[in-house]
């Protein structure tokens, strides 16, 4: 079945791209696509997986280009009345959001946007709250997972957490099992951890920060930029205090994460936030647990990152668009006909294939 997505990529779908026919396809509700900001030119890529997802400049001008040549791009206000049930959206309507709050967006995002004369909702974290601009924790700390050397050992004392990695494949199981078990913990031990781990991963943090490159790629905006964001007609939106895995939280944490982050930025820009992004945004991150938090913090909406349809206003689906992603593969899933197709073989098959 691998050779299906290659199929797909390099041959039907720029057939029936260019045929028109997905953007003739109509929609039951408005698409959401997330960005995860853009790769800066000065950067030099250090490693393939954590680069995946933000896109080039072209491929994003690209793409904002295609999108309001043939298909109707809403604002956050229209996005919101319509969540609201006051709100009728034409055929083809498409969301635009951005997660993490990275330094390129209000760089390299902005421009495009303004540009194009649209607007986007990104979503901020508590480490966009401050006077400097630092580096997000749990992209550094997958940095340090995917430069150590095998075998990989890593041993927690408060509370005991040990990790053995042999195989380079095994790297984004056992990130992810770190990521789980930092979340369980209260913030000084975790700050704590997550120090020690660097430490016996030889991990050298110092010297990713001081690149000029990698500053552009990894560092946030800071709370002077949001400001300018928000001024520059975008609307912000809550992604938590500190981009835990929400659902392995204890819950009066979970909570404090996510109506603390909400109040901070209220209270900086003086917008409404009424929409959260939960981080990771997988099943495994967010549950019906931290729905109901949305719902009762006083949001509108929350999304996840999943493609699945949700009756709840509170698990909106997301379109992920990833660095990979040709004009008419971009397509394909902005129509939903990707995501149809990968419904059908889930059918057939019982996982998707495609």
């Amino acid at each position: 079945m691998r050779l299906v997505s290659p199929l797909l990529k390099r041959v039907i779908y720029p057939g029936i791209s260019r045929s028109g026919y997905l953007r003739r396809r109509s929609t039951a509700g408005p698409v959401v696509l997330t960005y995860h900001g853009v790769l800066p030119a000065s950067y030099r890529s250090l490693d393939s997986v954590i680069d995946a997802n933000p896109v080039s400049i072209s491929d994003f001008r690209q793409q904002i280009r295609f999108l309001n040549a043939h298909y109707h791009v809403i604002s956050p206000c229209e996005f919101r009345a319509w969540c609201d049930g006051g709100h009728t959206l034409p055929d083809r309507s498409v969301l635009l959001s951005c997660d993490d709050g990275l330094r390129s967006c209000m760089d390299c995002m902005l421009p495009v946007l303004v540009e194009g004369k649209l607007s986007c909702l990104f979503f901020i974290t508590g480490a966009s709250l401050r006077s400097d601009s630092p580096m997000l924790w749990h992209e550094l700390l997958y940095l340090a997972f995917a430069g150590a050397a095998l075998p990989l050992r890593i041993r927690v004392d408060n509370p005991l957490f040990e990790l053995s990695v042999n195989k380079r494949k095994q790297i984004a199981g056992a990130y992810w099992q770190t990521l789980v078990r930092l979340s369980q913990m209260p913030e000084e031990e975790r700050e704590s951890a997550i120090c020690d781990i660097w430490l016996q991963l030889k991990f050298n943090h110092q010297g990713i920060v001081e690149d000029s490159g990698n500053r552009a790629r990894f560092q946030v905006m800071n709370a002077s930029e949001l400001v300018q964001l928000a001024h520059a007609g975008m609307e912000l939106g809550a992604h938590t205090s500190s981009h835990l895995v929400l659902a392995h939280m204890p819950e009066q944490s979970a909570i404090k994460e996510i109506r603390e982050n909400r109040a901070a930025l209220q209270q900086l820009t003086g917008q409404s936030i009424w929409a959260l992004a939960y981080p990771y945004g997988t099943a495994a991150s967010a549950t019906s647990r931290e729905y109901q938090m949305a719902r009762e913090a006083g949001f509108s909406c929350a999304f996840t990152n999943r493609a699945e349809n949700s009756n709840s206003k509170f698990a909106m689906p997301r379109v992920h668009i990833t660095r990979d992603m040709r004009i008419s593969e971009f397509e394909a899933h902005v129509s939903g006909f990707h995501h149809s197709l990968q419904s059908i073989a889930s059918r057939r098959t019982g996982a998707a294939c495609i």
